[in-house]
């Protein structure tokens, strides 16, 4: 893969109601920082068309592994903002290494509600759970 390549594809899934990641390769700092404004700017545009929650289905069946710490720093800011701490976010796809990375960034950022399957239907099934109880509690006012 060049470096040209694209490095992530992010979209909102209509039928899930989710937004959707797939990382391709290894990203590099201006990847990481561009991902997070295309994010962003997701998040906005949602916001604005009244999207209450952006749970997140993120695949990293093609992803490399980045341990740069400017990179891990971009992340872990990202997800320590307010709006992502209460998210329903799924990853799948990544090996054992890969994982301790993304777990170490998760837990240094304080999100919640961050889970790690094998497999994509995994991921849909307990992502699909997790929003009916977040609906269950929030139609009972328990947060």
């Amino acid at each position: 893969m060049n470096d040209k390549q694209v490095k992530f594809e992010i979209w909102w899934d209509e039928d899930e109601q989710t937004i959707r990641m797939k990382i391709i390769g290894k990203m590099g700092i201006d990847d990481a920082k561009q991902c997070v404004l295309e994010l962003k700017g997701l998040m906005e545009d949602l916001k604005k068309k009244g999207v209450k929650h952006m749970d997140s289905i993120n695949d990293a069946t093609e992803a490399g592994i980045t341990l740069n710490p400017k990179f891990r720093k971009i992340f872990v800011d990202f997800l320590s903002t307010d709006d992502l701490k209460n998210v329903r976010s799924v990853i799948f796809g990544l090996g054992k290494s890969q994982k301790m990375v993304v777990n170490f960034l998760v837990g240094l950022s304080g999100a919640n509600h961050f889970r790690f399957f094998g497999k994509e239907e995994e991921a849909l099934k307990w992502l699909k759970e997790a929003k009916k109880e977040r609906d269950l509690l929030e139609s009972k006012n328990i947060k």
